[in-house]
């Protein structure tokens, strides 16, 4: 399974094989930064996110935007690679 990362000044594309996320790269005024998925996310995904340690997720809507609250040990990498881990769940199964 093929995956592309595209850093632009203010967010980041990523890309894994069927589906892809934008990240905020630059907090607004409350310190908060948003994930745009292309496919529906549940609270299962807001978990991977707040057990990753970098980030605390404040809030969730199920078409796909989560919004976030970077921690103390929070680097764009490393929410990245979570970001790739949410997209490969949410990978259809091919069936040969």
């Amino acid at each position: 399974m093929k995956s592309q990362i595209i850093i632009k000044p203010h967010l980041i594309y990523i890309e894994s094989e069927h589906e892809f996320a934008v990240l905020q790269k630059i907090p607004n005024d409350e310190g908060l930064q948003s994930i745009t998925f292309s496919c529906e996310i549940s609270l299962k995904d807001a978990d991977i996110i707040e057990k990753s340690g970098i980030a605390e997720v404040e809030s969730i809507k199920t078409d796909g935007i989560l919004i976030f609250r970077s921690k103390s040990f929070y680097e764009t990498h490393l929410m990245c690679q979570v970001i790739t881990d949410i997209l490969k769940r949410h990978e259809p199964e091919i069936i040969q």
